[in-house]
């Protein structure tokens, strides 16, 4: 294909560049190090512009590549070494972000350590997009500027990071989703960028040493994995979409419920699922003049059940209040 052509002298320029980077020299520990450090730093203050600074200095990027690229033309001298540098630099992203996490003590979770516990299928997305669009940038010479952005998107370290951190408080599925989101980008960019290789001749051309059916070989433990991740990430949407609707519709029905007490109004709700007891646990916060009594939590809990389709354990905090104006209560 003519957009994926590439010449002999932007092949040997794209080689050298991805197999000097997937090297596990002391340089590339050296950047992964730093590039933890920042991340997992922009993660406690919950910042997002360190996260995307830790994601542009970022080298695990270019292994991945490197795997991609020894798996098209059959270099098992690369494969080996890209895949001995991307292990060495997982493996030191999550030591040095739980070493630094244990260090710090007991940090409060912010909403960037929180929203990469559950990745879904649209993390898999970007991830796919993400592969391609670094693939092809390397590709054409015109457009390889633009990398930084795309090592911005890919988002690789922040996730390792943050399983780390996770890992460090405790919690242990925390940090194993952090660890699937970072799989399911690896996955991704090994995949695509696969893929882009192929179509640019590279599987073929410039003395590749195998081609053929040895390809589709190569490649079947990739995309059976690839394949698996993305059927467990859409359940995982799917979930997530079922909570939210839940959620909303818990919140409808205290709403309605409350406001048929006098001057009692809902102020918050949490709803947890317990698995074990195949139950949901709901916990409601109210303003009233008055403690409400068990019978009416009942009745609340009954209408909760009946919408729900599961048991649910209603607990209503109350909070006394009484409506005052200038001329009394």
């Amino acid at each position: 294909m003519k957009l994926f052509r590439m010449s002999s002298d932007r092949f040997e320029t794209v080689y050298a560049d991805i197999s000097d980077g997937s090297k596990p020299a002391a340089r590339f520990y050296l950047m992964v190090t730093v590039s933890t450090l920042i991340a997992s730093f922009g993660l406690i203050l919950n910042s997002t512009a360190v996260v995307i600074g830790a994601m542009l200095v970022a080298p695990l990027m270019t292994p991945i590549f490197g795997i991609s690229l020894a798996l098209v033309r059959g270099e098992t001298d690369l494969l080996v070494q890209a895949i001995r540098a991307e292990i060495g630099g997982v493996t030191a992203a999550v030591i040095m972000s739980l070493a630094l996490g244990l260090a710090l003590g007991d940090f409060e979770p912010t909403n960037e350590i929180l929203s990469r516990t559950r990745p879904n299928l649209f993390d898999l997305l970007v991830a796919v997009l993400a592969g391609f669009a670094g693939a092809y940038a390397l590709v054409d010479e015109k457009i390889s500027p633009a990398l930084p952005g795309v090592a911005i998107s890919t988002a690789i370290v922040p996730p390792l990071a943050n399983s780390g951190l996770c890992l460090a408080l405790g919690e242990a599925a925390a940090g194993l989703g952090s660890f699937l989101l970072f799989l399911a980008n690896f996955l991704s960019i090994l995949v695509v960028a696969s893929i882009t290789f192929v179509l640019s001749g590279m599987a073929k051309r410039f003395g590749a040493r195998e081609a053929g059916a040895n390809l589709f070989r190569r490649f079947q433990l990739p995309v059976v994995a690839f394949v698996l991740i993305t059927a467990f990430l859409g359940y995982s949407l799917f979930k997530i979409s079922q909570e939210r609707k839940m959620a909303v519709g818990i919140r409808e029905i205290l709403i309605k419920e409350t406001s048929r007490i006098p001057s009692t109004v809902l102020n918050d709700v949490q709803f947890y699922l317990d698995e074990e007891e195949d139950r949901i646990d709901v916990i409601a916060n109210v303003s009233t003049p008055a403690i409400l009594t068990p019978t009416q939590v009942s009745n609340i809990q009954d209408q909760l059940t009946k919408y729900i389709g599961k048991p649910i354990e209603l607990i209503i905090h109350c909070a006394l209040s009484s409506n005052v104006s200038a001329l009394g209560s």
